[in-house]
């Protein structure tokens, strides 16, 4: 198995709850915190911030070749658009580039 499939596969919780997770986090932009008293009060799983945490590096980790291939499918386009949008999280204004081809979009 590979290396970057083992915690997934070997986690008690599985790849649904584990997509919970993820999205709560990423889309909803919630903290470990506020991830972990949803998990307590919601399934009562009673977990770390560590657990959050190497979910979400184990997600990261598996879906890497994914992110490389799609930003090299961009890099070879020969069409090849970007955009920048300011976004305000929590008060700061950062930015989101988005890149896209005919094909793929990052």
């Amino acid at each position: 198995m590979p290396d970057n499939l083992k915690f997934i596969s070997s986690t008690k919780y599985g790849r649904k709850l584990i997509a919970w997770v993820i999205y709560q986090n990423i889309v909803l932009r919630n903290s470990f915190g506020t991830i972990l008293n949803e998990l307590r009060e919601l399934f009562g799983y009673d977990l770390c911030r560590g657990t959050i945490a190497k979910i979400k590096q184990s997600t990261a980790d598996y879906y890497k070749p994914t992110s490389i291939h799609l930003a090299e499918q961009i890099k070879d386009a020969k069409l090849v658009h970007a955009d920048e949008t300011n976004v305000n999280i929590q008060g700061e204004i950062s930015y989101v580039w988005v890149f896209a081809n005919m094909e793929t979009v990052i």
